[in-house]
């Protein structure tokens, strides 16, 4: 019995550290290959960019304006403010003033706070959505960097056969030991795996940009369906695909300034995440905590005592590899990379247990200030 369950431990590190390292691999040949297959376009359609704003975010200023100054032929831009008082509102103004494309202000009022819907983004953008003029919109948080390129670049992947085009972010410029533990989730995690399922053609849709026509939205019930999803980039993307189109994941990701972070920022957004995941692909929600870096440690660790070597030494063997592998990962991709690093990805890994426990027996979640409830879980955005 005994050495059954040595070799069981034995075969379950071998699985957790190979996944780790499968993962790396497959995410930096897709960052490498997977966007060579953008086609020519010779007749751009116009666009709608639909941005949901609550509250400021990091460089908050530089995002807005690079959002008018797209290398794009016809585009608009709609700022939807759940807030009149929002302290971004007379920002939002000036960059409208001085901007050379048409910039719409939508501002909260009593016919959406009416809607019936629980998740107040949705909310928000639902009104940008229904004052939107072109036929393909894009959706965009206010907490990403655009480069001038970025919407010629996105469009020019949505051939015939597809039906949304997403990506995820990058965390840079983090702030505080708070802002390098975000990063470590960010990058060495989300960023690692969305690209690594992309490459296995499993892509999920990112709300950091979701551009899609709004002609499928309409064939699959509209928009004001959505509004009592979780999340809205799963939402939307579920419905769109019900069309039989694809869905492309961008290997060029957004830059996501993160600069100073509250720990409970961090917490309550890693927090939500989880939560949409258990209920999006609760298989990957489960394996996520059984091949976590403290399950794997352990594991190791009961292998090398089975094996005669010490808890210390297996220790040391499984963290070398680890984080070793992160880190060259990290650094091959020319990722932010810091001496205070190995310290936040130590701090994540610790974290991560109790956080997934808090998502598993969650019912609530929480976004800018605000309660939603996390009993309607949207469908699956993979196939």
């Amino acid at each position: 019995m005994t050495t059954v369950i040595c070799f069981v431990l034995l075969g379950w590190a071998a699985v957790g550290l190979s996944v780790q390292l499968y993962s790396m691999i497959l995410a930096a040949l897709y960052r490498k290959y997977g966007g060579r297959t953008r086609r020519e376009v010779s007749d751009y359609p116009r666009v709608s960019i639909l941005l949901p704003i609550k509250g400021a975010d990091a460089e908050m200023e530089r995002n807005l304006q690079a959002l008018t100054k797209q290398d794009y032929p016809e585009y608009e831009l709609l700022l939807a403010f759940s807030d009149r008082d929002d302290p971004v509102l007379p920002l939002a103004r000036q960059v409208a003033n001085d901007s050379k494309i048409p910039v719409h202000i939508l501002v909260d009022d009593e016919d959406d706070r009416a809607l019936p819907g629980g998740n107040p983004k949705l909310t928000n953008l639902a009104k940008a959505y229904r004052a939107a003029r072109y036929p393909v919109l894009v959706h965009v948080d206010a907490n990403v960097v655009f480069e001038p390129h970025r919407l010629r670049s996105t469009i020019a992947l949505m051939d015939s056969g597809t039906a949304i085009v997403s990506t995820t972010v990058l965390g840079v410029r983090p702030g505080g030991l708070a802002g390098h533990v975000e990063c470590a989730f960010l990058n060495g995690q989300q960023a690692r795996l969305l690209l690594a399922a992309a490459a296995l053609r499993i892509p999920f849709a990112m709300g950091k940009i979701l551009a899609y026509r709004r002609r499928d939205l309409e064939n699959a019930g509209g928009f004001d369906l959505l509004l009592t999803e979780l999340a809205d980039d799963a939402a939307v993307a579920s419905r769109v695909r019900k069309g039989g189109g694809k869905l492309r994941f961008d290997p060029n990701l957004l830059e996501l300034p993160v600069g100073q972070r509250s720990w409970a920022e961090v917490w309550r957004r890693q927090h939500r995440w989880l939560v949409v995941r258990r209920g999006l692909v609760p298989h990957v929600f489960v394996s996520e905590l059984l091949f976590s870096a403290v399950v794997t440690a352990a594991v190791c660790v009961g292998a090398g005592l089975c094996w005669g070597l010490g808890a210390g030494l297996s220790f040391g063997l499984w963290a070398v590899a680890w984080y070793g592998a992160e880190a060259g990962f990290l650094l091959l991709q020319r990722w932010p990379v810091s001496l205070i690093s190995p310290v936040a990805w130590l701090l994540r890994d610790l974290a991560f247990p109790i956080l997934w426990g808090w998502g598993l027996a969650s019912r609530q979640v929480h976004w800018r200030g605000q309660t939603v409830s996390s009993s309607a879980t949207p469908e699956s955005s993979s196939h």
